[in-house]
């Protein structure tokens, strides 16, 4: 199974973009036995435990960084928190956590979109709206790729 965890506050403009990401899944995988669609504010470590019961993770995140496409793709390796506090939790930190607790090393990717505004208001930019598209299709073809039956 592939867990999908798209985190950030929708009440901060573009940085709803995984939670935004996670309620089109939704529609596109109802009711899924291949993939578990979670969306949350920030990453806790609560989400070890869902992780270790994974095949795969794809983490879904907006950034105001700038980068050479407005969708980055890029895997995961667990490393162990260098902060103690647990909402400044970041997607290695999680991998280390769930490899600690439960001895999975669940291999991880994530995908980091643009956004252009982060002020306190409900909606995405037009950027934003074109990232979740290209991320949709991203996960999508992830998610067909890491369930392919193994010949």
């Amino acid at each position: 199974m592939v867990v999908v965890i798209g985190y950030g506050n929708p009440l901060r403009g573009d940085d709803g973009i995984g939670p935004q990401v996670i309620e089109q899944l939704k529609l596109r995988f109802p009711a899924s036995e291949v993939i578990e669609l979670i969306s949350c504010h920030q990453l806790n470590p609560e989400l070890a435990d869902d992780i270790a019961r994974a095949d795969h993770v794809i983490f879904i995140d907006a950034t105001d960084k700038p980068a050479a496409s407005d969708v980055v793709c890029e895997s995961v390796i667990p490393q162990s928190a260098k902060r103690t506090y647990s909402h400044q939790l970041e997607p290695a930190s999680l991998l280390a956590m769930a490899a600690d607790l439960y001895g999975t090393c669940t291999p991880g990717t994530m995908i980091t979109v643009a956004g252009e505004s982060f002020d306190r208001r409900i909606g995405l930019s037009a950027r934003a709206e074109r990232g979740v598209a290209q991320t949709m299709a991203t996960v999508e073809q992830l998610v067909a790729a890491l369930t392919q039956p193994v010949r």
